[in-house]
């Protein structure tokens, strides 16, 4: 068949299915020029400003709805029209290229990925109270420290300075830490220590990624690992 035939047939579905949608004319117009248009846009070429938008607006969201409300789109339709465009190739495509632009800029690697993992799975309660066993304030944690904490509630108390005035000082009075379990199992999946996740497992060299473990988990890592080995 005709490529060129064969592309019109395709177009002609997705008019017909934009048609069974509860568009106003002015959105069915709208969304059917621009179907129009993504199909004869070369590679390399711009996409219609809101398509772009759209897209630029999904890696924000993540949600086509309200990225298609955000682009323009009207508030009635937004979450048909925000469907259609995520099933176009060529939208995908600029999504997926805005994403790894992002993750660029914003340096979000594996690497980067899995240590803040391991600070999370690796982490110790005792880490956040001081000797008296007290909370430790903010100021007197370390960035790995106080990156496991998701919540926490601040009060106010008077005590007494050096001279015997009263002043106000802040303090935590609780806090809640991140899930340590979600962490480990997320390791653990990246490792494929559980089989039904292998399909997960993303190749990595074993030596480099227990590597970016801290130094006093490493040797029961291997440990652990020489044990499961072992049972197999």
């Amino acid at each position: 068949m005709d490529k060129k035939i064969l592309k019109q047939d395709n177009l002609n579905q997705q008019m017909e299915r934009i048609k069974t949608e509860d568009y106003s004319v002015d959105d069915y117009n709208e969304l059917v020029n621009e179907v129009h248009s993504l199909e004869t846009i070369e590679e390399g070429e711009d996409l219609p400003f809101r398509v772009s938008r759209f897209c630029q607006e999904y890696v924000i969201w993540y949600n086509e709805e309200k990225a298609a409300q955000k682009a323009g789109y009207s508030l009635w339709n937004a979450g048909a029209a925000g469907s259609r465009l995520l099933s176009n190739p060529k939208v995908r495509r600029e999504i997926e290229r805005l994403q790894k632009q992002i993750s660029v800029k914003l340096q979000i690697t594996q690497e980067r990925v899995l240590t803040e993992y391991a600070k999370l799975a690796y982490s110790n309660v005792k880490d956040l109270y001081n000797e008296d066993n007290s909370l430790k304030n903010l100021s007197e944690m370390d960035r790995d420290t106080a990156a496991v904490i998701s919540g926490l509630s601040i009060g106010v108390k008077t005590v007494k300075d050096k001279d015997g005035n009263e002043k106000l000082e802040s303090y935590i009075k609780e806090l809640k830490t991140v899930d340590k379990k979600s962490a480990l199992d997320a390791l653990a999946k990246h490792l494929g220590m559980f089989e039904q996740d292998n399909d997960r497992k993303i190749p990595v060299d074993l030596k480099t990624l227990i590597s970016m473990f801290p130094k006093e988990v490493q040797d029961s890592i291997k440990v652990g690992l020489a044990r499961r080995i072992g049972n197999k």
